[in-house]
């Protein structure tokens, strides 16, 4: 299709879902040409959307172009508003008349190829309101292989309530609580509601529709095939009845065109009404098209430098100086984590609204079906990892999407990482955050200035005490100064060791809060051993060794970070995995490194 503009005139191609193309621009003088080179089982197509000035002749460009895009495609198709005699080409496919003015009418729209025998058909439609062109078309002969169209989705709202009850029932739960691996205890717990969701779910199968314009009534519809029945009239009219004729159409079309009007303000009055609740109507305005958009598009880097780029924005712990906390900051209290209850694991789930699902496949909208006859279970579970100091393995690992920050800014700086966690996750650590939020908040540990984070703060009570400290300054005729510091990428930035070490001696966080994380890190350390066990055997120690500082050491540096208070039980998790690591880059084997 062929969109121009008066300043300056330009083509545009729109893409069809699906279709893998390059783009190629070749423009010479005034003529604009947009060219999209497609690949279909084995052969080379070009389709090349051309605009031409009046009073530009190109008919030369064009046989020239014609004549070298034959030697390196199979298939040439050019199609545009060619403004120039096109007696001299022969390789049209129509003589039929296709611009239509007060003066007459002539052929400036022309589609032109060198392989004629895979035309199929040709035609053209008016488009009357909107342009004096018809709009030319073509069939042509290619098999082209479409994705399909069917989406498949879990039904939650018809199922089998007692078949799936009943199931829940049979599963083996004396064993779950016989386990006292933590990791064995979840990885049970999964496998089992997971086959649970597969076999009474229903897997359900629907095709993507199209959308309709809600506002295209039937009163619509009338006036839009009135006003073309007129504007054929008009055309095939005698040369006495033309301005007759013509008047006509116009007074149809202006009444299409006022009814559309019409139809579309009444259409947003009924459907973004002010007595419409806040949420739902936010929902209808992203609907329109109002807002960012969700999909920022596929990320085109390297997966290589997107980590590089995400890694680079943490902090470097090894590099941190020694923090030193007076004293008489030290707090009275003592914090640990504490026990929780089915209530709060009830509210702490219903509490999540994302429903993405994250590595262990299993949809927070299962679990909230299943919640009555499992809420015990999954309490039984968020106690034992919290009393063990343990943090699942199974939640160690996320799906990391890499969004665009400016839909529009190609460039690797833009991107922010997204993580998509375990659903029992998001709610487990909802609980700890909730914890410490109680104990920092109930004994007034955190300073009255900080606005950020904090339930009955925001932005506004920031504003409002800068607002009212200079109103202070002014009314004592005395002079202010404001400074802003604006971090980028904060929260990657912050120095872990300072934070920790705040907790632990201001806020005297005991040092079993932190062993939980040092098992998390231990865990991971684990992880990579096993892989790099796999997949280099008889490797050169010294590559080994490089992959040990690349792949392992961080996390030791993170578990350096933690030694604040360590447990005794903390430090021989990390002594054991340090042990490892130096059997793995020297290819010891066991106790062979203490001899």
């Amino acid at each position: 299709m062929v969109g121009k503009a008066l300043r300056p005139p330009s083509v545009v191609l729109y893409e069809v879902r699906g279709t893998r193309y390059e783009v190629r621009v070749d423009s010479v003088d005034k003529t604009e040409c947009l060219a999209l080179e497609f690949r279909q089982d084995g052969q080379k197509i070009l389709l090349m959307v051309i605009y031409n000035p009046p009073e530009n002749d190109c008919s030369a460009f064009l046989a020239e172009k014609l004549a070298n895009f034959a030697v390196y495609y199979d298939n040439v198709f050019l199609v545009g508003d060619f403004n120039t005699d096109m007696l001299r080409l022969s390789n049209k496919l129509s003589d039929e008349l296709t611009f239509f003015h007060g003066g007459g009418c002539s052929q400036l729209d022309l589609f032109l190829t060198n392989r004629n025998e895979k035309v199929l058909r040709f035609g053209q439609v008016s488009f009357p309101g909107l342009s004096q062109h018809d709009l030319i078309f073509v069939s042509v002969d290619f098999v082209v292989t479409r994705s399909s169209s069917l989406r498949t989705y879990r039904d939650y709202a018809n199922f089998d309530p007692h078949v799936l009850e009943n199931e829940i029932r049979s599963i083996p739960w004396n064993q779950f609580y016989a386990m006292e691996n933590p990791n064995v205890s979840m990885e049970f717990f999964n496998e089992h509601i997971k086959r649970v969701h597969d076999l009474c779910i229903p897997l359900r199968a629907s095709t993507n529709r199209r959308r309709y314009n809600p506002w295209f009534t039937d009163s619509v519809r009338q006036s839009l095939l009135e006003r073309d029945l007129a504007y054929k009239d008009w055309l095939q009219a005698p040369t006495y009845l033309k301005d007759m004729k013509r008047h006509h159409y116009k007074a149809l079309r202006n009444r299409a065109n006022t009814k559309i009007t019409r139809a579309k303000q009444e259409y947003l009055n009924r459907f973004l009404n002010c007595s419409t609740p806040s949420k739902t109507l936010w929902q209808r305005l992203k609907s329109l098209g109002v807002g960012k958009d969700k999909h920022s598009g596929s990320c085109d880097f390297d997966p290589d430098d997107v980590n590089r780029a995400f890694s680079a924005n943490f902090t470097n712990s090894s590099r941190r100086g020694e923090i030193s906390v007076s004293s008489e900051l030290g707090s009275p209290y003592s914090f640990c984590f504490q026990p929780v209850h089915d209530w709060e694991v009830v509210n702490a789930i219903c509490d999540i609204k994302s429903n993405a699902v994250g590595m262990d496949g299993l949809p927070i909208k299962f679990v909230k079906i299943i919640l009555p006859l499992v809420v015990q279970h999954i309490t039984y579970l968020f106690n034992m990892f919290i009393e063990g100091s343990t943090f699942p393995d199974s939640w160690k690992h996320a799906k990391v999407l890499p969004l665009k920050k400016k839909a529009r800014l190609n460039d690797i700086s833009n991107l922010r990482p997204i993580s998509i966690l375990c659903a029992l996750s998001k709610a487990f650590e909802k609980l700890l955050k909730q914890q410490m939020t109680f104990y920092i908040e109930g004994n007034g540990l955190l300073t009255d200035y900080q606005a950020g984070f904090r339930r009955g703060h925001s932005i506004k009570t920031a504003a409002l005490r800068v607002y009212d400290d200079l109103a202070s300054i002014v009314d004592k005729k005395g002079s202010g100064i404001l400074l802003l510091l604006d971090f980028s990428k904060a929260f990657d930035t912050i120095p872990q060791s300072k934070l920790l070490t705040k907790l632990s001696a201001q806020f005297n966080f005991s040092s079993a809060a932190w062993d939980g994380l040092i098992a998390q890190q231990c865990g991971k350390i684990y992880a990579s051993l096993r892989t790099l066990y796999c997949c280099t055997p008889s490797a050169p120690t010294a590559t080994k060794l490089n992959l040990f500082k690349s792949l392992i050491l961080p996390h030791f540096l993170f578990g350096d970070v933690l030694h604040i208070r360590p447990s005794a039980s903390s430090l021989n998790r990390l002594r054991v995995a340090l042990n490892c690591c130096v059997r793995f880059v020297y290819g010891l084997s066991r106790y062979d490194h203490e001899a």
